[in-house]
């Protein structure tokens, strides 16, 4: 195990030993004990314990937000092990991505091509399909967790869908498609390329701008930088010398992998973040540990206004080393730390702001509720390279994105939408300075 994450895990232990020795000494913590037993032994309506300790989670978690901290929360398990999940970026499912459908008659859509190595493609599930029943239980009404709980569950155990095919709704009970699907370990890809293959997987090679790639990171994950590595070495082996790094609605992740990735293009004691905790007192801070394994390679790195937390500090630790250009827009400014930790034997999680990071250069990152535009906080390009998009432009280029991601290019490629050098003017102007770029 890597040193960083030894000393991160012992700090961990250190805070939570130190806060429950703490609490136990605090007169408040008694008063809160004597409530719960009181209405535990006492209330008319006895209600479950596990209610009562949300109520009482929740309770607490409202104080912080009313003082400004907006990123603390608290999870039940039913949301808890999702995240989880998210951040394993591995789990026992039948491999689709779903929506809860606003229009009537409810339930859930599938909203993407399922995954070519996934159970839910062996069994015919399509794009478009509506899941009205997972397991005898009615979708209608359902909420994304409770899916995603119902979809879930231990590799090799069946769940029964009943499907419902939008070019056909159904008027009677054989109209539906009923399947049974055995679980499978689906692993949640970090990145995405410029167009997807028939066989799920995609092309980084960017359509239009020989020797370019194009490398979307989706999720800052236990693997991102693992894969992002394999990806670069296979660009790198077929000739590709320079790379757009596209962080665009990239809401974040885990600290430990935006350190990571930004590790991969940086020299031995780069500077990368640091973090500060009450009263601005430094807690750490975090260099690359190794010679870059891709310093050869020129870089953009793409972002917006969603771009937040891990990724920008990837944004940042590349430019304030001079190490990469930014081309977009102005960062979402979401500066602050939050650690997810276990709460009592129900699995639940406490999403917890116990710091705030700062960039390589010293410059705030996090933006507060009362910071104006003319004030230091996120990460922007320089002006030169400021591209922003209106409301209706962003939306039309998520759309194109979108039906791009879903056609697989060796299948109809006639029928792939335009090209992204046509149709996304921030990557383009990454690639025209790459291709003016002296190697």
């Amino acid at each position: 195990m890597p040193r960083r994450n030894l000393l991160l895990i012992f700090a961990a232990l250190g805070v939570t030993l130190a806060l429950a020795s703490r609490a136990e000494q605090n007169p408040q913590t008694r008063h809160v004990s004597r409530g719960f037993r009181l209405i535990d032994e006492l209330a008319l309506d006895e209600p479950p314990d596990e209610e009562l300790v949300d109520g009482a989670m929740r309770g607490m978690i409202s104080v912080l937000r009313r003082r400004g901290d907006t990123h603390s929360a608290y999870f039940p398990p039913r949301v808890a092990e999702p995240l989880r999940d998210e951040m394993r970026q591995e789990f026992g499912g039948v491999g689709v991505m779903i929506r809860v459908a606003a229009e009537p008659p409810g339930g859930l859509v599938v909203v993407e091509p399922p995954d070519p190595s996934g159970p839910a493609f062996d069994a015919g599930v399509k794009n478009g399909d509506r899941i009205v029943a997972i397991d005898g239980h009615p979708t209608e009404g359902i909420t994304l967790p409770e899916a995603l709980e119902q979809l879930r569950g231990p590799i090799g155990a069946p769940v029964d869908l009943r499907l419902a095919r939008p070019q056909s709704p159904p008027s009677e009970e054989n109209d539906y498609l009923n399947v049974t699907i055995t679980r499978r370990a689906i692993k949640l890809a970090a990145l995405k390329g410029d167009r997807r293959l028939k066989s799920g997987d995609w092309r980084y090679d960017l359509t239009g701008a020989e020797g370019v790639g194009h490398v979307r990171i989706a999720i800052f994950g236990n693997r991102t930088a693992e894969e992002l590595a394999e990806v670069l070495d296979d660009l790198v082996s077929r000739g590709v010398s320079s790379v757009a790094l596209d962080l665009r609605d990239n809401a974040g992740g885990a600290v430990d992998a935006s350190i990571a990735v930004a590790d991969l293009f940086l020299d031995a004691g780069a500077p990368i973040m640091s973090t500060r905790g009450r009263g601005g007192r430094v807690i750490d801070e975090y260099d690359a540990e190794s010679p870059s394994r891709f310093d050869a390679l020129q870089m953009a790195v793409l972002i917006d206004r969603d771009t937040a937390s891990a990724a920008e500090i990837v944004a940042a630790a590349l430019a304030d080393n001079d190490r990469a250009r930014l081309f977009g827009e102005r960062s979402f400014g979401k500066g602050t730390v939050q650690q997810l930790l276990t709460v009592g034997a129900s699995r639940s999680l406490l999403k917890l702001t116990t710091a705030s990071y700062w960039r390589p250069s010293g410059v705030n990152i996090h933006r507060l509720e009362s910071a104006g535009d003319d004030e230091p906080w996120g990460v922007t390009p320089d002006p030169e390279d400021t591209v922003p998009l209106a409301d209706e432009q962003l939306e039309t280029f998520r759309l194109w994105r979108r039906e791009r991601d879903l056609l697989p290019s060796d299948e109809a490629p006639d029928a792939l939408p335009p090209g992204p050098l046509q149709e996304d003017a921030v990557l383009a102007a990454a690639v025209e300075w790459l291709a003016a770029e002296p190697e």
